[in-house]
């Protein structure tokens, strides 16, 4: 548990980082090794200003034995603070190493998770005082000879705390994670790639006259020209682009050699040297692979992999060996990757950031030793010993599926856990996690998924259009004059990104990138160039783009005039099969924008891996949905989709396009039942969706009773009777009930979540929410406290004084509400 004051205030934080400022950090203080507080672009070790925080609110610094670093770095990020994981610790390295090589007995004490083990590690170096265990002081023999005479030798009795830990709450294995066959062993492997050690390791190898000519752009030139071209030996220019490429890898074998040499020495390492691939055309890059260990090179599925590519790039990156026949580990690898050009484990440099080995050389390595971070959680995707599993192993799931069931029963919660199982289902998670961290694990997979564009969520609402749901003309506002334009609404939006996934993985592969990564580069590019020329079959006609909008290029003629527009999706269709252009009109300048994203080509050689894309719609009730999805709701069926037997492709009414719904999009509604029955929907809907009941689950709600209420007894109770008096669509959910921890919460709860909706449901009829929650809840008003008829009018209605006898209930306010009030539901 933190002993971190709650009193300590942003106020407290910045006086501790003046200070430090002014003073600096104690010498009896370890400054920060892995994470660091970051204020006003200076560094500040997170435990530490914790500390002189505490002095400031509570007049005494805080020792850093009363709390551990997360437990202070989530303190400081509540305030508003940043928090950093500096690149490469050594602590963050050794806690990587323990997963994968550590004994499983070890697991009982740390865990299984790097985040745990780091936490132990900090227990652990708590007890050394003199001494930071996690960091090198560049120095490893120093740090193997402290820790010698600390868990070995003459020190031993200086620190019987730490052995008393070892022994009592340890168990023994703190004491075997720093010794001989732990720390020791896993020290001498990082020494060849830590940075200190490795630019020592090099200057030999930089001083030196290297004999290899350096790479030339030529290489990088050949690449790109002769990329897919076929061999031929017999034609003089195709046989010299050969021998010249050869030549280059012979460069590449020599910058292999100097990087393994230096820091893999007792690893393995792997080249090629032929420019063709085994359809004898040339491949459109260069590339070696080296094996840290001789293990990894057994295993032969990873390794660091040193290349140049037909982009005019350097690359130094983790990639996989020889997965064609394993294609699960090979989609477990693609989704830690991610997008090749921002992946954290691929470094690419233009090939001008370098003209001699020396800069090439030292580069490499550190890219590779940040790279090694991250290739033991790699290597783990392999690991079948591992307590890791897929998490959506063999689930069939419907392409619509509407989840339905009362307020609070989880619905939303199971509708982010279900885009995520099916749009990562190689999503993998570890057995041993609790509920808590297993939702958590799914809420930030499915921010990443959101952000990456692979799920959309949208509520639909009454006056919800056909024309923001699939397209509609759109007013806009350019240099003060209004235009209209037909704009994409959300459901055409992504079901364009998910067809043009479909279309790259069936019918491009390696070949050719798919529309929308090629025509986001084409805009990036002009960006920085908006004088790119497209050139016409005949000279002199280039035209070139002066913008872009969500549906159109505007495009300015060699005559000058800008009044016409070239459609998106029509560049797109023409993009996957060039036989529907028309070569007529505007037809004539789409070819040679197409030719120019031809242009563009693949950074890697992995095919295109099929994606689902996900719609989540919420409130899907509340809609107009035969207005909302209009002709659509036939393309929904699993078989009228892109490529199936019935597949229908229909035209829109307002852009004209053509349009068809793929297989990898997936539908997922939400509907509350509260507002509406499943039976009320409309026909068409309900054949085309099929539908899951999201019930309330006491089982969610702790065994353990709150102050003597039991949570599962009490919402069972209220359930059975709403039923009763209603029906089971206005039930109340568990979700109402997961954070109660006191009678306070438990009352709060009553007060804005459960009489509101009970009030809702009974149209404000006391009575029948009396029979609900019983007397400690409702209650009659006294005969005083009714309200009394106009004297002048109550002679002339003859039932007034029967309505005066009407009974007339109210709340008995929280104030008086107690455990036996909560306890008198369910116990009669």
């Amino acid at each position: 548990m933190s002993n971190i004051s709650n009193n300590i205030n942003k106020e407290h934080i910045i006086s501790a980082l003046q200070e430090i400022d002014k003073y600096g950090i104690s010498n009896s203080r370890r400054s920060a090794t892995e994470y660091a507080l970051l204020y006003n672009e200076k560094e500040y070790p997170p435990k530490y200003v914790i500390s002189i925080a505490n002095k400031y609110a509570n007049n005494e610094e805080l020792s850093s034995n009363e709390f551990n670093s997360i437990q202070s770095r989530t303190f400081l990020n509540k305030l508003g603070f940043n928090c950093f994981k500096k690149t490469g610790s050594l602590k963050s390295k050794f806690a990587n190493w323990l997963l994968i090589n550590g004994a499983n007995s070890y697991k009982d004490y740390y865990g299984n998770s790097v985040e745990e083990i780091e936490i132990k590690l900090d227990e652990i170096n708590s007890f050394f005082d003199s001494r930071d265990l996690f960091k090198l002081n560049n120095n490893i023999e120093e740090l193997k000879n402290f820790l010698q005479e600390n868990i070995y030798g003459v020190n031993r009795e200086n620190n019987r705390v730490f052995f008393e830990y070892d022994k009592i709450k340890g168990n023994g294995r703190p004491k075997a994670i720093l010794g001989k066959k732990n720390y020791f062993i896993f020290l001498d492997e990082i020494n060849s790639i830590n940075n200190k050690n490795i630019e020592n390791s090099l200057k030999q190898s930089l001083t030196i006259t290297h004999k290899m000519e350096f790479f030339t752009h030529r290489e990088f030139e050949l690449l790109n020209k002769y990329k897919g071209v076929r061999s031929d030996r017999a034609n003089k220019d195709l046989d010299n682009t050969y021998t010249e490429l050869k030549t280059a890898y012979k460069k590449l074998e020599y910058w292999l050699n100097r990087i393994q040499k230096n820091v893999f020495p007792n690893g393995g390492k792997h080249i090629l040297k032929k420019p063709t691939n085994q359809a004898n055309n040339f491949d459109g890059y260069l590339w070696a692979k080296l094996y840290p260990t001789k293990k990894d090179e057994k295993d032969k599925w990873l390794a660091i992999t040193l290349g140049l590519d037909d982009d005019f790039h350097f690359n130094v990156k983790i990639d996989t060996v020889g997965l064609s026949n394993n294609p699960e580990l090979l989609n477990k690898y693609l989704n830690y990757r991610g997008d090749f050009l921002k992946s954290k484990i691929v470094k690419r440099h233009k090939s001008e950031s370098f003209n001699n080995w020396e800069d090439l050389i030292l580069q490499t390595v550190k890219n590779i030793d940040f790279l090694m971070d991250f290739y033991p959680e790699i290597k783990k995707l392999n690991d079948s010993s591992s307590n890791e599993t897929s998490i959506m192993k063999d689930l069939k799931i419907p392409k619509n599926q509407i989840l339905y069931g009362p307020p609070g029963t989880g619905k939303t919660y199971k509708t982010k856990e279900l885009a995520v199982l099916i749009s990562n289902p190689n999503l993998i998670y570890d057995k041993n996690w609790s509920v808590i961290k297993r939702r958590e694990e799914i809420v930030k997979e499915y921010d990443r998924l959101c952000e990456k564009g692979q799920i959309v969520f949208t509520t639909f609402h009454q006056s919800m259009s056909y024309e923001d749901f699939v397209e509609g003309i759109k007013p806009k506002t350019e240099n003060e004059k209004v235009t209209y334009e037909v704009e994409d609404g959300v459901f055409k939006l992504i079901s364009d990104k998910a067809k043009d996934n479909w279309e790259a993985h069936n019918k491009r592969f390696e070949k050719e990138l798919a529309f929308d990564s090629v025509f986001s580069r084409l805009k990036e590019e002009w960006e920085e160039d908006d004088s790119i020329k497209f050139p016409m079959k005949t000279d002199g006609n280039d035209f070139t783009i002066i913008g872009f909008t969500n549906k159109s290029i505007q495009f300015k003629k060699a005559s000058g005039g800008t009044n016409h527009t070239l459609s998106i999706n029509t560049l797109r269709e023409i993009f996957y099969d060039e036989g529907k252009n028309r070569p007529t009109g505007v037809g004539i300048y789409y070819p040679p924008i197409l030719a120019y994203l031809k242009k563009y080509k693949p950074h890697t050689d992995v095919p295109t891996i099929l994606n689902n894309y996900i719609l989540i719609i919420d409130e899907i009730n509340r809609g107009n949905v035969s207005a909302v999805f209009g002709e659509l709701i036939t393309l929904l069926e699993d078989d009228k989709r892109i490529d199936e037997k019935e597949s229908i492709k229909i035209t829109l009414p307002y852009s004209k396009d053509e349009f068809s719904v793929p297989s990898n999009l997936y539908i997922i509604g939400t509907m509350n039942t509260a507002d509406r029955s499943v039976e009320a929907l409309d026909t068409a809907l309900r054949r085309r969706f099929s539908f899951t009941e999201v019930v309330p689950n006491i089982a969610m709600l702790t065994e353990n009773e709150m102050e003597n209420i039991n949570l599962r007894k009490l919402l069972q109770t209220i359930n059975e009777r709403i039923e009763l008096l209603i029906d089971k669509d206005h039930k109340i959910g568990h979700s109402y009930f997961m954070k109660i921890e006191s009678i306070e919460d438990l009352k709060q709860t009553f007060k804005n979540k459960v009489i509101p909706l009970l009030e809702e449901y009974f149209f404000g009829d006391y009575g029948k929410i009396g029979l609900v929650l019983g007397d400690g809840f409702i209650k009659l008003k006294d005969d005083e406290d009714k309200i009394s008829f106009a004297k002048n009018f109550t002679e002339k209605y003859e039932d007034a004084e029967n309505l005066r006898e009407k009974a007339v209930y109210t709340f008995t306010g929280e104030d008086n509400w107690d455990r036996n009030t909560f306890i008198s539901i369910y116990e009669q």
